[in-house]
Order: C-alpha cells, then structure tokens, then sequence
C-alpha cells in the first residue's frame, strides 16, 4: 500500500468533504473507481465527530477530521486497530 499525504486533500483547513475522502481513498488504493470502498469506510467510521462549515453560498457541509479519515483508512486498508469515539 502506498503512502499518500491527507494534507494534498480537501478545500477546507478542518476536514474533508465526503467526495474528498473518496477522493483520498481511491488514491490510497491506487484505483481509478471507488467501488466499495466508500461504503466500508463508512462502516468502519460509523457516527464519527466532525464539524460543519459553511461554503460561498451559506450551505452547511460536514466535514470529518483528516485524522480520523486517516486512521479509519487504516483500518480499511491496513488492518491497523484505532480507538473509537
């Protein structure tokens, strides 16, 4: 598995967007569609902390920490064990 840096992902200093973390995940498993993968990310990550910030137009998007988008890529990805909040 190839290393990929999470600070080259996302608009937004505090997280990514969800369509950046597949972004991010297609990268870190060097594939051109995500299939699945989002989906058992998803699991792994269950009802995570994050924060919300509004875009140009007042919109409220959810962004997840890049930490924990990082550490639950490793679970995915790596089998790593990670705690949970």
């Amino acid at each position: 598995m190839k290393k990929v840096d999470i600070e080259e992902f996302g608009i937004y200093r505090q997280g990514l967007t969800g369509a950046e973390i597949q972004e991010y995940l297609k990268k870190r498993a060097g594939v051109k569609e995500i299939g699945n993968l989002y989906k058992q990310f998803g699991k792994i990550a269950g009802a995570n902390t994050g924060m919300v910030v509004l875009d140009e137009f007042e919109n409220r998007i959810y962004l997840m920490y890049r930490h924990d988008v990082e550490r639950f890529a490793g679970v995915l990805f790596e089998n790593k064990e990670t705690y949970f909040d």
